[in-house]
């Protein structure tokens, strides 16, 4: 590949550091966001969030110090000491957001699904997290255990991210990276699919009730819908960085497009994550739902109604302050009226 052309040089410079610059601020917006968001900052979601934009900020301050680092052509003995470290963080950060997103959709899977946030489940997704970067160092340090010198590494002359030519290289390109990211690109299909069509099934359910009231209830699922569609949209980072390193770098005969296709491109996708959690959020807050002023009747009156099947039903409570609960009934076969009565009687 041809070197950059000293005015190409300068340019490329100049993404690299705007590239730091607007993921840094997106970010911070991002994670401010999450802070100043009840139901982000008091949720696992929003501690998956959290931890994504502070995992981005570090590694795009890595990518970027070392850009610059390496453009100033530094004693290659001094630089050699630490290609092997920087290539190894820098994929772990990365990898590390890639399995942040399939735990997004995990994580909305399992509370549509079956669950509610509870102490235990806190604990156990925030185990998930520290188990997603775990996964990530072995599948970064994956590379050099194959061969010492297979490991991410940026050429001072065309400025570009590349994998050190070995003969362990396209082992660990198309096994240990594209073909995984593929499966978690896949599993984040899949579950947010399946999130999308049950939620759906209970916004059916609830819209069939004429009360009022029932806007609240509505209110929480189109929230809950709008973080389903943030952790769907994770997946343009995800596979916006493996369409361009894997299909469109190597097919560019430009250097300087060539560089925009690699390196530009990862540095930008990684503020993409942060993009994405603004769009979302900042839209959510900026439209806060008006609470309904229910009578003396509708705050006393349960609403019942059927789900799925005989054995399920599903419980709205008809105060406004409390949010859409779900709950269901196995193993007892009771008609909707006596379930209302059960639901009255004092505890």
């Amino acid at each position: 590949m041809l070197a950059l052309s000293d005015t190409e040089y300068l340019a490329a410079n100049g993404i690299i550091v705007g590239a730091c610059l607007f993921t840094i601020f997106i970010c911070g917006l991002a994670f401010t966001i999450i802070a100043k968001t009840v139901h982000l900052r008091s949720t696992t979601f929003g501690d998956i969030c959290s931890v994504q934009m502070v995992s981005d900020i570090l590694l795009i301050l890595l990518n970027t110090v070392w850009c610059i680092v390496k453009a100033f052509h530094i004693h290659d003995e001094a630089q050699s000491r630490y290609e092997l470290l920087v290539g190894v963080v820098s994929k772990t950060f990365y990898f590390f957001t890639c399995k942040l997103h399939v735990l997004m959709a995990i994580n909305r899977y399992i509370f549509i699904f079956h669950a509610t946030e509870n102490p235990k489940t806190s604990s156990v997704f925030r185990g998930a997290i520290f188990l997603c970067f775990l996964l990530a160092f072995l599948q970064s340090f994956a590379g050099p255990l194959l061969d010492p010198n297979l490991f991410v590494v940026f050429s001072s002359d065309s400025l570009r991210w590349k994998f050190a030519t070995t003969e362990w290289t396209p082992f660990y390109e198309a096994y240990l990276e594209y073909y995984l990211v593929l499966t978690e690109c896949s599993i984040i299909i899949i579950l947010d699919s399946a999130s999308f069509k049950k939620l759906r099934q209970i916004h059916r359910k609830v819209s069939i009730h004429r009360d009022s009231t029932i806007a609240v209830s509505k209110s929480a699922n189109a929230r809950e819908m709008r973080l389903l569609l943030q952790s769907f949209c994770q997946l343009i980072p995800l596979s916006s960085v493996m369409v361009f390193f894997f299909f469109v770098a190597p097919k560019c005969d430009s250097s300087f497009l060539t560089f925009l296709s690699s390196t530009a491109a990862w540095h930008f996708g990684i503020s993409l994550d942060g993009v994405i959690i603004v769009l979302f959020q900042a839209k959510f807050r900026s439209k806060p739902q008006p609470k309904p002023t229910p009578s003396y009747d509708d705050l006393h009156r349960p609403v019942v109604g059927r789900c799925n099947s005989a054995l399920h039903f599903y419980f709205v409570s008809c105060d406004p302050f409390i949010e859409l609960r779900i709950i269901t009934i196995t193993n007892l076969k009771l008609l909707p009226e006596q379930c209302l009565v059960k639901s009255q009687q004092p505890e």
